[in-house]
């Protein structure tokens, strides 16, 4: 459980317990402060967020993008340094300059390049979770102590000491709400902003008035990638308690792994997150099951379309279900 600070809007909060955390949690973990020569790669939804909070911790920041056409965004939020990477020029005037270099892209980069950038005992962490292999000579690693580490968000009590330190040091991220009816088009154009959706907003349903006659002590709980790990374990448990529970599954044939619980009543939805056409087509199956008390959006993953899947299909999802209750 999160206390979240009354002077932290909601709608910056979202990009905080993910982008916020993502950041905070290596800069802390290696010690990152006044003194620290910090770079971050990349100057998109993750990338500000680190800039703001390297700089607040007493930094040195240096923002490394691929051009310098967000170069002055980058200073607004207090960096204070830019450079292109696209310049071969920056990775001979920078090398050996940094303590600590975040990497927030999700493609792959020329480690070698990178690790060159890095001081005495430097460590790159990587937090993009990009689809290509990486390949790394080992000597120069060896020859200055440096280290390539990850770091994925980060448990409760370093969220929570995010929060109240963005709270305390008014660090918000950049975002835009737009409506439901421009999901489509943010999503389609590679909106540059994380953009949270006006999720406060709850559908009036046809079944909700006679749902809410129902029983609290049966909650209907929708599980999304529930056929296998965790997903699956909560949706067993669920049923086990007594309520009531529907399951998703990416194709209809993942679902034989969860028949032994639509066989006792448990109900099902499939379809791909990462295509945007069975989002759509998800939402309406949802829809057509009625009201529910609560959505678990457990599916994920850590390569490939990480952006379509762990974030934009979410917020989509919830923005345009109507069985959603209040």
């Amino acid at each position: 459980m999160l206390s979240v600070p009354e002077s932290l809007p909601l709608e910056k909060v979202a990009p905080l317990l993910c982008a916020g955390v993502t950041l905070y949690s290596p800069l802390k973990h290696w010690n990152a402060g006044p003194g620290s020569r910090v770079a971050i790669v990349g100057m998109g939804d993750l990338g500000h967020v680190g800039v703001k909070l390297a700089h607040t911790l007493g930094c040195e920041v240096t923002a490394l993008s691929r051009t310098l056409a967000k170069k002055d965004d980058g200073l607004a939020f207090c960096a204070d340094h830019y450079y292109a990477t696209e310049d071969e020029e920056t990775f001979t005037k920078l090398a050996g300059q940094f303590d600590l270099i975040l990497n927030t892209v999700s493609v792959g980069v020329d480690m070698g390049k990178y690790v060159n950038l890095h001081a005495v005992d430097g460590t790159m962490v990587m937090l993009g979770a990009p689809s290509e292999e990486i390949t790394v000579q080992v000597m120069p690693l060896n020859m200055g102590r440096r280290s390539i580490a990850g770091s994925a968000n980060g448990g409760i009590p370093i969220t929570q000491e995010m929060l109240d330190f963005c709270a305390e040091h008014n660090i918000l991220p950049e975002t835009e709400l737009i409506g439901a009816n421009d999901i489509n088009d943010a999503y389609r154009a590679g909106h540059r902003l994380r953009c949270p959706l006006p999720l406060g907003h709850r559908h009036q349903h046809p079944q909700l008035n006679a749902r809410r006659q129902e029983s609290n002590s049966m909650a209907r709980v929708l599980i999304t990638g529930s056929t296998d790990g965790i997903g699956l374990a909560t949706a067993e448990a669920l049923i086990e308690d007594g309520h009531r529970a529907a399951v998703h599954a990416r194709t209809t044939t993942r679902l034989a792994a969860v028949e032994h619980l639509t066989d006792r009543g448990a109900e099902s939805i499939t379809g791909d997150l990462a295509n945007l056409d069975e989002v759509a087509s998800l939402v309406e199956q949802a829809n057509r099951l009625g009201c529910f008390d609560a959505v678990i959006h457990n599916a994920g993953t850590m390569s490939g379309p990480v952006l379509p899947v762990n974030v934009t299909a979410p917020y989509v999802m919830t923005a345009r279900w109507q069985a959603y209750r209040s």
